[in-house]
């Protein structure tokens, strides 16, 4: 997690008015096989503006420019493990759909993750992200696949949990493991881009959960 964290301060650098969305994966690839990271953790992304929702599944061509939303999904095998985060940031200021669909996930996000402790049913945390999200603006809009993933020998591993309606897996949670949290809202249709992720990973401790992903989020876009 050290060196995914070392990688998104690359990019948060690299992101500006004109640079394309590959030349920020290069320059974070760049940072990530200096410090010895043995091969990405998928394909990963960098989309911005309008790519982001529909959001692209890999680093594109495009432009990024002023007033996008740029979502960075990066991670990779470090010493034989595999670890990851997403951050969404604005190239610029925000405008004000896309600070709400940014705050909504921050809120869901950090309430899954503070509900997560030994004994936990993976129907509850469910619950915990369906209702703040039935009471959003932007009910319909997230991600279906997945709203927790087991990360460490592989990049994306057992257990998962889906978001409602889907049925939860028969799943309680247990001290030691290590999970990726990550909540994606994706509104069509906004100027710069509605596409939003946050992901960090943590590992369910006796008392609770440490997160190990240390890399901030854009406070422009929770001002």
């Amino acid at each position: 997690s050290q060196l995914v964290d070392v990688g998104f301060e690359t990019a948060f650098k690299a992101v500006e008015p004109g640079k394309r969305e590959c030349e920020v994966l290069g320059e974070v690839m760049n940072t990530f096989y200096k410090y010895g990271m043995e091969t990405p953790q998928c394909n990963l992304i960098v989309c911005s503006g309008p790519t982001t929702a529909p959001m692209q599944r890999f680093a594109g061509d495009r432009i990024i420019q002023r007033g996008d939303l740029v979502f960075m999904d990066l991670g990779g095998c470090w010493n034989g493990m595999f670890s990851e985060a997403t951050r969404t940031i604005i190239c610029g200021k925000p405008n004000k759909t896309q600070r709400e669909i940014y705050k909504t996930v921050h809120d869901i996000h950090w309430r899954l993750i503070n509900a997560m402790k030994p004994g936990v049913h993976a129907r509850v945390l469910q619950d915990v992200v369906e209702a703040p999200y039935k009471e959003s603006p932007f009910y319909g809009w997230m991600q279906k696949m997945l709203i927790v993933h087991g990360i460490g020998i592989a990049g994306g591993e057992p257990p998962s949990i889906p978001p409602l309606p889907a049925p939860a897996p028969d799943l309680v949670l247990q001290t030691g493991m290590t999970l990726a949290v990550v909540i994606t809202i994706k509104p069509p249709g906004v100027p710069g881009g509605g596409g939003v992720r946050l992901e960090d990973v943590v590992t369910i401790t006796e008392s609770g959960v440490e997160v190990l992903t240390r890399c901030p989020y854009d406070e422009a876009m929770l001002a």
